[in-house]
């Protein structure tokens, strides 16, 4: 079957263990309410601006940590606002994380 570029390069591993070494453990938002789908439009560690070409969202989407921890960096530089980060701030209240920016 047809696999985008980045899954042969394994990226999608790198990001797996860049949030995990980042503290968010796989499976650790649970219970925070935290929504991988209210994030920005162009997700950050995803290729859904290719429509899902080859396969379902499924194979372009991160998991959840990795989207979570994504939002955190984009957060703590000012790129994160609105909607993505209000729904990332209250997950990272929920997990006694410091918020970049005094929320």
């Amino acid at each position: 079957t047809k696999q985008a570029a980045q899954h042969g390069a394994d990226v999608h591993d790198a990001f797996d263990e860049i949030a995990v070494r980042g503290g968010t453990p796989r499976g650790g938002l649970d219970g925070t309410g935290y929504d991988p789908g209210r994030s920005v439009s162009e997700k950050l560690g995803s290729s859904s601006r290719y429509g899902y070409r080859y396969g379902d969202a499924s194979l372009w989407e991160p998991p959840p940590h990795v989207q979570y921890h994504l939002d955190g960096i984009a957060a703590s530089v000012g790129l994160l606002s609105g909607d993505a980060r209000a729904n990332w701030a209250a997950a990272a209240r929920q997990l006694d994380r410091v918020v970049p920016g005094g929320d």
